[in-house]
This record gives C-alpha cells, structure tokens and sequence, in this order.
C-alpha cells in the first residue's frame, strides 16, 4: 500500500467500498494451502525460514514460466529478479533507469501507486493522451519531442497496456506494435505492468509488450492477482542490459526476498497449476463487472452525462462525467452516503483524470454493488451542487 493510499480500504461502519482494488480469495482452497504450508514448514523450516539469496528457485521459476508462456514470454531463469511485490520491483526499476529530476512518460491516467514510486525517486511525469485502445503511440512521439525540445530527458515510459488501470482498456495487438516501433524509433525504454493479464472475460490473451521485444521492454510481474496477494511475491523480467543494475536495485532494497512466501507459491503451483483459479477469477470478476454495469443502468443513472465501457477483464469500471467537472466533490459525497471509490484526480492531474471516478468490483459482493450502484445514483442525482462546488 503506497503513501496516501490507506484510506482507500477504510471502510465506514455499514459502507460498501469499490475503492481499492481488492482481489477476491474465494477460489483458493484455504484448508488444502494451509496442510501445504505447515508441510512445508515441518519439513523445511530451517531453510525457508531463513535468509535467502536473490536467485529464483527452479520450482517458483517453472510457476512464472507458466503464467509467462501464455503471454508469448520465454523468460531466462538467470536474468529473472525476484522481488517482494511488485510495487517494490517498479520502485527499484525508476531507482535504476530514471535519474533524480528526469521524465517518465506514463499514460494521461495511471495507477497512483506508480505515481507515489515515481516522485519517491525523483522522476518527473509526462502524462501522454489515450483513446479507447489506451496510450496512443503518436501522442507519445509528441510528447517525447516536446520534453526534449524543452532541454528535458525522457527515455522511458511505464504502461499497463491490458485492463489498465483505472480505465480497463487494453491496448490491441497492432497498437501494441505501433507503440513499440515508436519507442525504439525514440530510444525509449518501455516498463510493462502487467498484474492483470491473466484475467481475461474472454479468455483471450495477448501477447505481451515483452515478449515482442526483449531488449526494448522491462517487465514487472506479480502473482497477486492470480493467487494471493498477501504474500508480496512478485518478479521482474528485465532487459538484459538493465539486469545487473535493477537486480541491484532490489538487493539494496530488500537484501533478499522472501523463502517462505516463494516456497508457499511454488508449492502450490506444483499442487494445483494455474488453470482452475485463473479460470474461477475470470468467472467471478467478469460476473461482478456485468452485476455493476447492469446496476448503474437499472439505478438510473443518466446516460447522457455518465458514461462507461463494459468491462472486459481486470478490476474496474471507469465512470466519465461528459461535463467534465472535477469528480473530487462527488466522490467525498459519496463517502459520506457510504461508499468508497477513488476520484478520478487521484490518477493524474489532467481534464481526463479530474473527470472520473474509478470503481473497483473486485473485492464486493454481487449484492453490494447493487447496493452501492443505487446509493452512488442517488448521490449523483441529489449532489451536483456538491460536486460543483468542489471543482
């Protein structure tokens, strides 16, 4: 949890949030985990109990190579970090490739997470316009241009190019390609986040930004989404001639990972694979995406002002005002009818940020997002004087 970020899992006595983006346990068989883990410790206590190093155990090697090959990645067991969580593995990726005082490029709307991790080291943002496939790759050779041309230095850019975060677009194939022939065309080095690749609603999966270039793209990985996140298990893939200089990074960090927590993940791959919870996540989120979406519709929200795309994997459902007022007001509204969402200022700072309010479904239940969808229609239908004051 970054800085700032807390109150995102404060939850008011009776109140329902749709704030932080909060997995759902309930395909993890808890019972058959916890004969696992006190297995394990019984019989080799000594060892995961202890200090490790920063090499990657084979065992969590094959469960990464397993989520990594149905995104066209062939990972080198040699060149992969471990890392504890991926929010650390992308605070030692900027600590490596982004001098203090130097440009990031991100998309005009990012995860607050990598925005807290940024200014931590010094990075300075430069927000890059989307449409509905995300970060557009002529946006980004113009805003690379004009951070140059001002005597600036940008050469890297982080993105979460599938089920983005908030806005849940994803950015297609041949948009995926046009984005890197632009880096390369730039000398920018791309940072690939990817916590939510694996679920899909469809159960298509597209290649990632990694594994259509291997020396142009740093990629961050967890396994909080696809098992749990309590652990703060995570890898990175980098570039190779990046790899001496982040795995740095994340020793200095951390010293070592954590033995346990990789040993408890690679256990319970060997156990079970990845394929009957990736499939029950997928049922389960894409069945709460369309519960909202139907309940913000049945509630009566006005369609002509408030707009939506149906989600088709991750977390979230992004909700644009078309008059383009800040939605900050709204949201602390919201608060106080019981209901926690994250403004949309929270992402970044342009118009397209400010206009938003970011509503996670993950972690409610089906009958508290119908809940939650009446209490925001009738905040949004009783409060706009209150939302206006506040922009």
């Amino acid at each position: 949890m970054t800085a700032g970020a807390a109150h995102l899992f404060d939850v008011p006595s009776g109140g329902i949030s749709l704030a932080g983006g909060v997995p759902d346990l309930s395909p993890i068989e808890m019972r058959g985990l916890s004969e696992q883990v006190g297995r394990q410790i019984r019989l080799g206590g000594p060892t995961i109990l202890q200090y490790s190093t920063m090499e990657t155990p084979s065992d969590l090697v094959e469960a990464i190579e397993d989520l990594a090959g149905r995104e066209s990645m062939h990972p080198l067991a040699s060149n992969l970090v471990p890392t504890s969580g991926s929010q650390l593995g992308l605070v030692a990726v900027c600590r490596a490739l982004v001098a203090d005082g130097e440009y990031i490029a991100t998309e005009e709307l990012t995860y607050p997470g990598a925005l807290s991790a940024f200014a931590w080291c010094g990075a300075r943002v430069a927000p890059v316009p989307m449409d509905e496939e995300g970060l557009v790759p002529e946006a980004l050779v113009e805003t690379v241009t004009r951070v140059r041309a001002s005597g600036g230095r940008l050469d890297v850019l982080y993105t979460v190019p599938t089920f983005h975060n908030p806005t849940g677009r994803t950015q297609g194939t041949g948009r995926r390609q046009r984005l890197l022939e632009a880096c390369e065309a730039l000398d920018v080095h791309v940072i690939e986040d990817n916590p939510y690749g694996m679920l899909s609603f469809t159960g298509r999966e597209l290649p990632a930004l990694k594994s259509m270039s291997p020396a142009g793209v740093t990629y961050l990985g967890t396994f909080s989404k696809v098992f749990v996140p309590g652990l703060r298990c995570g890898w990175i893939d980098p570039a190779a001639q990046y790899h001496e200089r982040i795995r740095g990074a994340v020793e200095t960090a951390t010293l070592s990972p954590s033995p346990i927590a990789q040993a408890i993940i690679a256990g319970h791959h060997r156990r079970c694979g990845w394929d009957r919870a990736i499939a029950r996540f997928r049922e389960i989120y894409a069945g709460k995406a369309m519960t909202l979406s139907e309940a913000l519709v049945a509630s009566g929200l006005d369609r002509d002002r408030w707009s939506w795309r149906e989600p088709d994997g991750g977390f979230y459902l992004w909700l644009t005002d078309a008059t383009g007022v800040d939605a900050s007001g709204l949201a602390e509204a919201a608060r106080r009818a019981g209901i926690a969402l994250v403004p949309g200022a929270r992402f970044g700072g342009t118009g397209a940020a400010r206009a938003g309010l970011r509503l996670s479904f993950s972690g409610a239940s089906e009958s508290e997002l119908h809940v939650a969808a009446d209490r925001l229609c009738a905040v949004i239908s009783g409060a706009g004087t209150v939302q206006e004051g506040a922009a």
